[in-house]
């Protein structure tokens, strides 16, 4: 099956649109349901729809099985905010969230080290079959191993309200369009146009092309928890969230636009990028802070709405940018290079939204 870029885009982005609308409503659900009940439905749902997927031959039938890992994969960071946020102390959450974010993105790297590997040797269809049955294994891991903690007493009302409350508080907004803007550098470009974009800049094959990809990933994974633990002792947060993001749109204009077709440099600059743009995770120490009472995991829900918002949207306008941009059979650097642009552009913004983040407790 041969999918344009556009199509690749869309069908890329159609796991983030029910990804992004649950985000509230498994908030709610976690500050009302229990934890071992909701990442054992995630996993199964996940589970489900890897092996859909390994057994779908048309581009409506791969959309619905994305449809269905995105609605699994919907409850697995804040039910990992809510564990940590019941089970560790307010001053330590930062570093914690940060090093699950670590966690994710090794094995998001460990995934494409292995991939780069059997690249060729191994069908796309027989991967996911057996990433359906590894998702079944956790699944039973989950539900036999995390502890059955009784479900929240307070009212639906309450929740409710609580939304209410987040819906109307500018400070939540900010905070989520910050991480909405910034978080495309990796949601966008790090999981969909770099590796073909490292290909045309460098000439390597795609082997190489996912290890430099996969720089971005490992920068992004030591980036989170330095940034827990720096946000307790910089004098200004605001700062510190303004010059990580207009840092990060000035390295990503170097990678863009840098006469270079060194591997070496092109693997420094994603990781120098992965690193310094991981000052989103302050965004759900920030989320923390301006929860209403009993409300924590919507308000974690509400502010990762946003951060994932940005891969749906500009995936698929990426691809149709090439798209239009295309003279030819095939895509040029330039094509990528101009295309490529709405990514600093989202991170410029996301840097002037920085100054209007509360400065921390």
């Amino acid at each position: 099956m041969t999918l344009s870029a556009y199509e690749a885009g869309f069908l890329a982005s159609a796991y983030y649109y029910v990804y992004a609308t649950l985000q509230v409503p498994v908030g709610m659900l976690f500050d009302k349901k229990s934890v071992r009940m909701l990442l054992t439905l995630n996993a199964l749902i996940c589970s489900i729809g890897c092996i859909s997927f390994a057994y779908s031959n048309s581009l409506v039938g791969l959309t619905v099985s994305r449809l269905i890992m995105g609605t699994g994969s919907a409850f697995a960071f804040v039910g990992v905010a809510h564990i940590l946020r019941v089970h560790f102390e307010v001053k330590e959450f930062g570093f914690m969230i940060g090093l699950s974010e670590t966690l994710a993105f090794l094995a998001t790297v460990i995934f494409m080290f292995i991939m780069a590997i059997i690249k060729g040797q191994v069908l796309w269809r027989s991967l996911m079959f057996y990433s359906g049955i590894c998702g079944l294994i956790i699944t039973l891991f989950c539900f036999f191993l995390l502890p059955k903690e009784p479900p929240a007493s307070h009212s639906e009302y309450s929740v409710l309200a609580a939304l209410g409350k987040l819906c109307l508080d500018k400070v939540a907004w900010f905070n989520g369009l910050y991480i909405g803007a910034g978080f495309g550098v990796i949601t966008v470009f790090g999981a969909m146009w770099a590796i073909p974009f490292i290909q045309l800049k460098t000439g390597c094959n795609i082997k190489i092309a996912s290890v430099v990809d996969a720089a971005l990933f490992l920068g992004a994974g030591f980036g989170c928890p330095l940034y827990g633990k720096l946000e307790l002792y910089t004098k200004s947060r605001k700062w510190m969230m303004f010059l990580a993001y207009f840092i990060t749109a000035i390295l990503f204009l170097l990678t863009l636009f840098a006469a270079t077709t060194s591997i070496i440099t092109m693997s420094i600059l994603m990781f120098a990028i992965g690193i310094i743009s991981a000052s989103y995770i302050v965004t759900f120490n920030i989320a923390n802070e301006i929860a209403p009472p009993k409300a924590a995991s919507t308000s974690a829900g509400f502010t990762n709405m946003f951060g994932v918002l940005t891969a749906p949207l500009l995936q698929p306008f990426i691809g149709y940018l090439l798209d239009s941009y295309k003279h030819g059979s095939k895509y040029t650097l330039i094509d990528y290079q101009i295309s490529l642009l709405v990514i600093p552009i989202s991170l410029l913004i996301a840097a002037v939204l920085g100054f209007y983040l509360p400065e921390k407790e």
